[in-house]
This record gives structure tokens, C-alpha cells and sequence, in this order.
């Protein structure tokens, strides 16, 4: 019973010992779960990449930030071996693991991930039979750090392209660093500068102004300034140097060779001031310099003179013969007023075919009329220019300082205004100023004004002189003459406004108007008295420039209803020499149209001119029948042109007879049509109509006189 008793005590502590041995083997397995999962948490808790390698370097544990950093998911890793996932990146690992599981010893290393263009800093640590791995993700600052090197590396570069010294100075002005290829330019190196005064850098004669920048510099300031050293210009540039708190430490700077900068910007200085064409001074230097003259010439009581100078009909050499010759001219008279005036006085082109000359320290008023002249008579040679000689004159204006103006615009407005009064007294003479002439200027810009709105305000309205047959005395055709009725001033003659038409190019638009009106007229005088009735219009060159003016003139004849034929179109001798012109005239004489040319023997006409051109009459100046029965030189012109006409079988217009005496002269050289005073002035349409009635009823033949048989007796 005893040992049954005993028996059953020991099992029931055996059965206790296995009970209370599961229970504290249970609460060692719940305990190193616990203590495993506290592990794994601390683990995954670390921001950086990390993970664990078994002794057969297979991966054990991998935490979430390994995976995204190896692009690989932790049941991809775990239990792998590390050289079949991280190849070729384990070649260069696995080593090092080796080497700290063997040392104990941990490893630093650096790796980039070129597949993913990572970097990481990795440390390798050794834990009983584990290796411990951790990765750390520097990309930004790598890519940081390599830009910053390239930057610096470009920056070194270009020091060493740039002829600039770039330095650093402490408090006590010792030169702390140094680099750029201007070092090596004055001889020296880093090594010889470095730990130097800053003295050393500097040329004797500028140590003072560069000390008293960096002073100012490390009192906060920020300092530009110049300095020459031999023939180089330098610009330098100071600044503060400060610490990581914003406390000065030093000044840096930068010397940079801008001598070449300086030198082209005085020579794009100097183009802007000069005059391409002639090489003279231009309008901007001549703005720029006048003032201080006039500052200078007050302070010492002195004068100061400026004459405006203007190339007289410079318009009909550019339309004739082209700008290329025009600009040829221009630097011929440049040389030649170069040559003449010498040391006198200053050249300026401001611009066209304008001279402003200059002259200072002026004692006399006839120290300037003198040099007047001197412009004027460097016009009497003629100008050859591409193998033709030209004859051209100037007109010139002075006014003088302070006697007549106190500013310098004042000073060269009133010299214009001058040369404007010497053109309008005949050209080829000179005009000193007076206080009339700025006005007449003015009004003559007012006029200007107002004709750009003549057309529009009906102001324009057209006059036209009886032009007679020299045998039978018959009114057989007119010219056209232009008036305007300006609405203070009155009624203005051609000589009032053409000149300034022609200038500002209204005159095409007023010829257009002008040939519709004579063109209407004519045809309804042709229908209704005279079938043979013919009307002349003056042509500005203007017109025979333009390659389309044939083309306009055959629609104003269309919508006319003028027939070709009875139109003639009065031309300047000047077109002749202009091939575009010629080409034009050409044209106009195949549609019917007749050629004339006006003012002839004033301008550059020849033989050979007329006889290539389709020229169908020649009317003979003024300025030749004017004087025609006192002076024998003007009856032999009269006589050659007459006779050269009659030759070439064209049609002889004397234009400008006012006397008696003039009529018989021109009628017995048997001239075919004249016109003047002395028949006629310019009249209304309305007029010249009635003057042609009663010239055609008196050319009536009379009635058949019957007497009555009865009244004979």
C-alpha cells in the first residue's frame, strides 16, 4: 500500500515537474519571441538601411528602408544568399564582410549603386556569428558636393582664362588666398603672394586708392573702382568677407583686366560720334561739344560762330544720277572743306547734305565772313566724281555767340535759318543772321504743315496761260499752273510752296491731282470748241522715278477721256541723266504722249542727250528772252536753240515774252508757239474758255456777201 502510495506521489511530481516544465518552457519561447519581436521593431525603427547576413551570408532579416534602398522586398531577401541578389555590388561587400567577421573590426565604405544611381555610406558591423550592415542614403549630397566641385573646377578654369586676380584679405590685410590668370600675367604665384601684404598685388601709384577700398570694405561697404596700370585698365571690386555669422572677416575681391571692354566701347564711343560716309564729327558730337564751347568762350569773355552750310539742288544730283554719286559728292566737298579751313574751325555732318563749321575764339564778325567765303569758294572747281565733272555751288548761314543766340540750339537754329535766307536770295552766297530770319524759318515749317492738308480742305486750285500759235496768233493750247488758296495768308504762287513739295515728297501727290484736273479740262475743250486744243502740265522728277507713274498716267487719260496726243508733259533737262527716268519717258511716249523740255540750256542737256530721247518739243528759259534784245550773248543762244530744234524737226515754245520787242525777235526766228505777259496772264478755267470761243469765232470765215440785182442798178 505504501509503495502503491509512493508510487503514486512520485508520478504526481513527475507529471508536476513536466507540467511546471512546459509551462516554463512556454514562458522561455513567449520570452525570446518577446524579446525577438522587441528586436525586429528596434530594427525597423532605424531610418536608415539595414540588414543582417547569416554565416552562410544569406540574408536574415532586412528592414524596410534596405528594401526600398536595394529595390528589393524583404521575402526576396530573406533567406537568399547576398551574392546571387546584390552581384556586382556583393563582389566588392562580401570581402569586406569576411574581413570584419574574421577582425571584429568594423568597416566605413562609400558605394554608388549605378543602376539606380544611388549613393549610400555603408558601415559593416560585426555581431557573434552575424554581420551587421548598415546603408545610409547620401545621393543629394553627393550630387551637392559634385556640382559644387564642378562649379569650382569651372570657376578654376575660367580664373585661369580670365586675365583677372581674384584674393582674400584678413583684418590685418594679408592676403589669404589668391588665384586667376592674372597672377601669372604680372610674374608671380599663389605661393609667392599667400601670407603676404596685400601691398604686394598693387602698383606703387595705386596702393592708395585700393587700401582705402578694402578699409571701406571691412567697414561693410561695397566698392567699384578703376585703376591703370601701365597701358591695362583694371576694374576692381571689393566686398566684405564675412564669417558663418555674418561678422567681417576680411574683404574679398576681384582685379579684371578690362582694357579691351574699355578700348572698344571709346571706339563704339567714337563711331557713335562720327559720321560713317565723310568721317566727320556728326550731329550727336556736334551736340555734345558746342555746349561746353559756349561755357568756355563765356567764361573768357570770346565768341564762338557757327555756319551752316547746305549743297544748293543736292535733291536733283541724288534723283539724276543716284545716291551713289550723291554720296560720292558728300565726301568730295568733306575733303575739300577739310583742305580749305585746316586748322580754323570744326567739321560736322549732321546729316543729308548739311555742314556745320564751328570756329571759336572769334575776334571779328569779319573773321567769320572770311571764312564764309573760304566755304563758298571751295565750290568754284568743279566735283569729278566717277569721270564727270559737277558744278554745284552752297549756300551758307553764320550767327555768332552771344551777339545773336545765348544756347547752342539757339546758336545752329538761327545759322539754319540764315542759310535758308541765302538759298531763297538766289543760293551760292552767304547770310548772317538776324532776328527776322528764325521767324521766317518757322512760318516756312507752318507752310509745311498746311499744305499736307491742302488737298483734303479744297484749297488747291489750278490757273492756266494761254500758250499762242507765233503764224496765226490762235490760243491752240495752255499749261496747267498750280495755285493755293491758303486760308490766312492768301492766294501763294508756285515759287511759295513747290520748293517745299518737293522736299517733303507732296509734290507727287499734288501732281497727281493736278495732270487729273488739266487732263478734265482739256478733254471737254476739245469736245465743245477746239478739237485740236492741247494742254501741258509740269512733271516733277518725283514722278519719272517712279517705275508705275506710265501706268497711272494711262488710267488719268482713260478716265478723262483726254486723247494721248493732245497732252504734253513739261520735263527738266536734270531726268535726262537718270535712267529710270529715261525709261519712264520712253513709255509715255509710246502711248502718244508728247515729251517736253522745259527750261532748256539751264541744265545738263547735250546732243546726244536729245537725240536718244523721245523729246517732241523744246521750250526755251525765260532767263534767255528776258534780255534778248539788249544782249547779243542771249540772241546767240536763243538763235542755237532755235536752230538745233528746227534741225532735229521739234517744236519751239519761247516762254516768258513780255515786250513787244521780244515778240518780233522770237517771231522772226520763226519759233512755233510762245507764251508771256505780254499776251496773256495766268487766268481761271472759266476765262481761258472765252478766249478761246472768241478765237475761234473769229476765225470764222464771214458770210457770202449778196447784193440784190435791183440795188445794183
Amino acid at each position: 500500500m505504501i509503495d502503491l502510495i509512493a508510487a503514486a506521489v512520485a508520478l504526481s511530481a513527475t507529471a508536476a515537474a513536466i507540467i511546471a516544465y512546459r509551462r516554463l518552457r512556454a514562458q522561455s519561447a513567449a520570452a525570446i519571441f518577446a524579446v525577438t519581436e522587441k528586436r525586429y521593431n528596434i530594427l525597423e525603427s532605424i531610418p536608415d538601411g539595414f540588414f543582417i547576413v547569416d554565416p552562410q551570408m544569406r540574408f536574415s532579416h532586412v528592414n524596410e528602408r534596405a528594401e526600398l534602398l536595394l529595390h528589393r522586398s524583404a521575402p526576396e531577401l530573406i533567406g537568399s544568399s547576398i551574392r546571387d541578389l546584390l552581384d556586382p555590388f556583393a563582389s566588392e561587400l562580401v570581402p569586406h564582410m569576411q574581413r570584419v567577421r574574421e577582425s571584429g573590426v568594423p568597416v566605413e565604405l562609400l558605394q554608388h549603386f549605378q543602376s539606380t544611381n544611388t549613393w549610400c555610406e555603408i558601415r559593416i558591423q560585426p555581431a557573434a556569428d552575424e554581420v551587421l550592415v548598415y546603408l545610409r542614403d547620401i545621393s543629394d549630397r553627393k550630387r551637392t558636393e559634385m556640382a559644387s566641385q564642378e562649379t569650382e573646377s569651372r570657376v578654376r578654369v575660367l580664373l585661369q582664362q580670365v586675365p583677372a586676380v581674384l584674393w582674400t584679405v584678413d583684418l590685418d590685410m594679408c592676403i589669404t588666398s589668391v588665384a586667376g590668370a592674372g597672377l601669372s600675367q604680372r610674374g608671380l604665384s599663389p605661393e609667392d603672394v599667400v601670407g603676404a601684404p596685400f601691398e604686394t598685388l598693387l602698383e606703387p601709384d595705386q596702393k592708395g586708392v585700393s587700401i582705402s577700398a578694402v578699409r571701406r570694405a571691412f567697414d561693410g561697404e561695397t566698392v567699384r573702382y578703376e585703376t591703370r596700370e601701365q597701358s591695362r585698365w583694371l576694374q576692381n571690386d571689393v566686398e566684405p568677407l564675412r564669417d558663418a555669422i555674418g561678422e567681417v572677416v576680411g574683404a574679398i575681391g576681384v582685379m579684371l583686366d578690362v582694357t579691351e571692354v574699355r578700348e572698344s566701347a571709346e571706339r563704339f564711343s567714337q563711331l557713335a560720334r562720327q559720321d560713317v560716309m565723310t568721317g566727320l564729327p556728326n550731329r550727336l558730337a556736334l551736340e555734345e561739344q558746342v555746349s561746353p564751347l559756349l561755357e568756355r568762350a563765356l567764361a573768357k569773355k570770346e565768341s564762338v560762330a557757327v555756319l551752316f552750310l547746305d549743297i544748293d539742288r543736292f535733291k536733283n544730283i541724288n534723283d539724276t544720277l543716284g545716291h551713289r554719286t550723291g554720296d560720292q559728292l558728300l565726301k568730295a566737298v568733306a575733303a575739300r572743306l577739310r583742305e580749305r579751313l585746316h586748322d580754323n574751325a570744326t567739321i560736322y555732318r549732321p546729316g543729308g547734305d548739311e555742314f556745320v563749321i564751328v570756329m571759336n575764339s572769334v575776334k571779328h564778325k569779319r573773321t567769320v565772313a572770311t571764312i564764309a567765303m573760304e566755304v563758298l569758294s571751295a565750290f568754284h572747281e568743279p566735283f569729278e566724281i566717277e569721270g564727270r565733272d559737277l558744278f554745284v555751288t552752297g549756300s551758307v548761314g553764320a550767327s555768332i555767340f552771344p551777339q545773336n543766340a545765348q544756347t547752342a540750339e539757339e546758336l545752329i537754329a538761327f545759322a539754319d535759318s540764315a542759310m535758308y535766307r541765302a538759298k531763297e536770295s538766289g543760293r551760292n552766297n552767304a547770310k548772317f543772321y538776324d532776328g527776322t530770319m528764325h521767324a521766317h524759318v518757322l512760318e516756312r515749317m507752318g507752310l509745311e504743315q498746311d499744305l499736307r492738308q491742302a488737298l483734303a480742305r479744297d484749297e488747291m486750285y489750278m490757273v492756266f496761260q494761254p500758250v499762242m500759235d507765233t503764224m496765226t496768233c490762235r490760243t491752240v493750247a495752255c499749261e496747267a499752273l498750280m495755285r493755293w488758296k491758303h486760308p490766312l495768308l492768301g492766294e501763294l504762287s508756285p515759287q511759295a510752296f513747290i520748293p517745299i513739295a518737293e522736299e517733303t515728297g507732296l509734290i507727287v501727290e499734288l501732281g497727281r491731282w493736278a495732270l487729273r484736273e488739266a487732263c478734265r479740262k482739256a478733254a471737254a475743250m476739245r469736245q465743245t470748241l477746239d478739237p485740236q486744243f492741247r494742254i501741258a502740265v509740269n512733271l516733277s522728277p518725283r514722278d519719272l522715278y517712279e517705275q508705275d507713274f506710265a501706268a497711272t498716267l494711262g488710267g488719268v487719260l482713260a478716265e478723262t477721256g483726254l486723247e494721248p496726243c493732245a497732252l504734253d508733259l513739261e520735263v527738266t533737262e536734270s531726268v535726262m541723266l537718270n535712267d529710270v527716268a529715261v525709261s519712264t519717258l520712253t513709255s509715255i511716249s509710246n502711248m502718244g504722249v508728247h515729251i517736253v523740255v522745259d527750261d532748256f540750256g539751264t541744265g545738263y542737256s547735250s546732243l546726244s542727250y536729245i537725240k536718244r530721247l523721245p523729246v517732241h518739243a523744246i521750250k526755251i528759259d525765260k532767263s534767255f528772252i528776258d534780255d534778248i534784245t539788249r544782249d547779243s550773248y542771249d540772241q546767240g543762244i536763243v538763235k542755237a536753240i532755235t536752230t538745233l530744234a528746227q534741225t532735229l524737226n521739234l517744236r519751239v515754245v519761247a516762254e516768258g515774252i513780255e515786250t513787244e520787242a521780244q515778240w518780233d525777235f522770237v517771231r522772226s526766228l520763226r519759233c512755233d508757239q510762245v507764251q508771256g505777259f505780254f499776251f496773256s496772264r495766268p487766268m481761271r478755267w472759266e476765262d481761258l474758255v472765252e478766249i478761246v470761243r472768241n478765237t475761234e469765232r473769229s476765225q470764222r470765215p464771214a458770210p457770202a456777201r449778196v447784193i440784190p440785182l435791183h440795188a445794183a442798178n
